[in-house]
């Protein structure tokens, strides 16, 4: 039993040294993954050593690579021997292969696609014989790579009962050079993986395939990881595949071989005749030479360069107005507009087509102070700019809507409140609003973004093309890029806004040159006029300090003057408190010590809510509504306003005893001694005047008796001599 233990640790140790060597090995060497990478024009460049690699499918590489960390070894051979290496094992990757049932088995199929192309027939545009009639390719010979489409270009030769000399290519290299020198009439191009090439004309797609970056049937483990980085990808940037395929476009056959409708545009025309919005920059402009300016005059040119497009002029024509320019095109007096905009309704009822959009941003809401849904109840529209009204009817369609000359006075309208909001195109707006006349405004960017276009009169299917074509040549960025060329001219700098950025400069340049005739003038005067100017100086100075003394002395005055009243009435009153109207708060300055329910002195307390609560407590009924209305604030301010101290008298009830008390109060400065003429403070003296009011009552009473008795003796001497004289 010990024996059989033994000899099973020592096999288990022996194959443990001869295996993790390997797996060292194997470990060291795991992220490598060697691709298979043939010539392809714009789909896969740069296969051979040392060559630059480029392409579609390259990037594509790269891209997964920062998912899965793999470095790549390159294996280079045509696209035949690359498949046959991947069928045995000696590459592990290899692109651009359509889905077959035959090869499922074979070579392993990633869940995701790596790109979508469609198949188009390409012919030499000399070739008048063979049309887009698919019976002028009967007799033909038709060059095809050796590949799915193949059997795609069969399919479709035998729906259309076509006899024609289909020949396949091992690599795309033979198959262009067969076409490039004229062996065959027509090849099969795919729609990225092809250069434009002179005197090549497309006639139609025929078919289409998503293709795939496949794996070797020996590679479980890449094509899990393959599968894992796929899907990371699509969630983590979505639009990947179509910006890849957008950036290649522009290199393929199908963006420089013209249709024939194109070609027809191209022979019947010399000039092309653009009419353009002027005031819409970035857009387009007229300069104060009278010349175009703006993306349009760079635009149209470099469209028809990368299409390598010659012998067509350019015209440029201004428009004030948008109505004016798209009923120019239905006219025939330009052939095409830009920009347009407002979407496919509006320019159907324009009898115009829409090219692809050259750019395409969201439109800013201009709004003074806080945005609400008010604010996009009414609008102020440019009404030479159509495109400004189409995107506020199609987004807004319960917004009033007034029309003002230009988008200066529509910015004004809302700066003075007149709507509530206009709208600027989103490649404008900040900079329009740098003016400083604007600088009350704010943006509020929409949620749906508002394309511009080419426009063209419906029917020029041609043109249409030509624009389309020429837009995706370009490409997305660079209508963008060319903007901001051009968008320093909706910011007018003027010689006050740079004055006033710069008013610290301009102010300490100024105090310099003053100083310095000062100083000239200083040195030139002579010596005596010197002593006697800064003795003079000397002298102001020190009455300007007398001054400032006298006034700090007469400050104080009326400080000691303040105190000295509240003193006084510290020691004529009972309580006496200090009350800030402003802020509702009192404080004891003296306290009566028979009075246990007043607040002790230097406590802090509630004003109106102490001496509410002392009416309701100890002054009788009868007075107690005027004595509310006499402690309340604007009562206070008002009545000091005209009368130094105010008091009010009343009828007070503590102890179980009544007796007479006054209430009075003064400020603790006067208000024609403050900047707002508005007594803010206070001093509150309460104080027992039931003798003196006591004996005032009685003085009152008997001086009341004595009149009644003199009015009774009046009446007595009247009726006397009333009855003498009847006598």
């Amino acid at each position: 039993m010990y024996n059989g233990s033994m000899r099973r640790r020592l096999l288990i140790f022996i194959v443990l040294l001869i295996v993790l060597p390997l797996f060292a090995i194997s470990s060291s060497d795991g992220n490598v993954v060697k691709v298979g990478y043939y010539e392809n024009e714009v789909f896969e460049e740069g296969a051979a050593e040392g060559a630059v690699k480029t392409g579609y499918a390259y990037e594509y590489y790269r891209k997964l690579s920062e998912y899965t960390g793999w470095q790549y070894e390159y294996v280079y051979g045509g696209f035949g021997e690359l498949y046959q290496k991947l069928l045995d094992g000696e590459v592990d990757l290899l692109a651009g292969l359509a889905y077959r049932e035959d090869r499922s088995g074979i070579i392993g199929y990633p869940d995701a696609i790596m790109g979508s192309e469609a198949y188009y027939l390409v012919k030499h545009d000399t070739e008048a014989g063979i049309t887009t009639d698919p019976a002028t390719l009967n007799g033909k010979r038709i060059g095809v790579l050796d590949s799915a489409m193949v059997g795609a270009l069969q399919s479709f030769l035998d729906s259309h009962h076509i006899k024609a000399e289909v020949v396949s290519y091992p690599d795309h290299a033979q198959l262009f050079d067969a076409f490039d020198s004229k062996a065959v009439a027509v090849f099969v191009a795919e729609s990225d993986g092809a250069y434009g090439r002179d005197h090549a004309e497309v006639l139609y797609a025929f078919g289409s395939s998503d293709y795939y970056l496949c794996v070797s049937i020996k590679r479980p483990d890449l094509l899990a990881q393959l599968n894992v980085a796929q899907s990371q990808l699509a969630a983590e940037e979505p639009n990947y595949i179509n910006s890849l395929s957008t950036k290649y476009y522009s290199l393929s056959v199908n963006a420089r071989a013209f249709s024939t409708a194109e070609r027809e545009w191209l022979e019947s025309h010399s000039t092309l005749r653009v009419g353009y919005l002027e005031n819409y920059l970035p857009y387009s402009d007229t300069d104060k030479s009278g010349q175009v300016t703006g993306m349009v005059r760079e635009l149209v040119p470099a469209m028809l360069s990368g299409m390598n497009i010659q012998g067509i002029s350019v015209s440029y024509k201004g428009y004030r107005s948008y109505d004016d320019m798209v009923s120019d095109i239905g006219a025939g007096s330009i052939d095409v507009a830009f920009p347009v905009g407002g979407g496919l309704y509006y320019s159907e009822e324009n009898g115009i087509y829409l090219s692809n959009a050259v750019t395409s941003s969201s439109p800013e809401l201009v709004f003074k102070g806080n945005f609400s849904e008010e604010s996009v109840s009414h609008f102020a529209i440019n009404e030479n700019n159509r495109m400004q009204y189409y995107f506020v009817r199609t987004n807004y369609p319960d917004a009033k809507i007034t029309f003002y000359p230009s988008v200066e006075d529509c910015l004004e309208a809302v700066l003075s409140g007149k709507v509530g909001c206009t709208t600027l195109n989103g490649l404008r707006a900040n900079d329009i609003l740098k003016n400083r006349r604007f600088h009350g405004l704010s943006l509020y960017q929409a949620s749906r973004p508002d394309g511009r276009a080419f426009g063209v009169k419906i029917g020029n299917e041609g043109l249409l093309k030509l624009l389309n074509r020429g837009v995706n040549v370009l490409g997305a960025d660079f209508a963008q890029n060319l903007s901001y060329r051009y968008t320093s001219g909706l910011y007018k700098y003027g010689f006050v806004d740079y004055v006033q950025d710069n008013m610290l400069l301009f102010s300490a340049a100024i105090f310099v040159v003053v100083a310095l005739v000062i100083f000239l003038l200083i040195r030139n005067a002579n010596r005596s006029r010197r002593e006697v100017r800064i003795k003079e100086s000397s002298q102001k100075v020190l009455e300007e300090k007398l001054k400032l003394q006298d006034t700090l002395l007469e400050e104080q005055a009326k400080r000691e003057q303040q105190d000295k009243m509240i003193t006084a009435l510290a020691s004529d009153y009972r309580c006496v408190y200090h009350i800030d109207l402003d802020s509702n708060d009192g404080v004891c300055y003296r306290q009566d010590p028979a009075d246990n329910d007043q607040t002790p002195e230097g406590i802090h307390f509630n004003y109106l809510e102490r001496f509410t609560w002392y009416a309701e407590n100890a002054v009788t009924e009868s007075y107690r509504e005027g004595f509310l209305r006499f402690i309340d604030p604007d009562n206070v301010r008002s009545a000091l306003e005209k009368e130094g101290i105010i008091a009010y008298r009343y009828l007070a009830r503590r102890d179980g005893r009544e007796y007479y008390e006054m209430i009075r109060m003064a400020g603790v400065r006067h208000v024609e001694q403050r900047d707002d003429h508005l007594v803010h403070a206070v001093g509150l003296g309460l104080t027992v005047i039931d003798q003196e009011m006591r004996e005032t009552m009685a003085q009152n009473e008997a001086l009341e008796d004595a009149l009644a008795a003199a009015e009774e003796a009046n009446k007595a001497k009247t009726a006397f001599l009333s009855n003498m004289s009847h006598e």
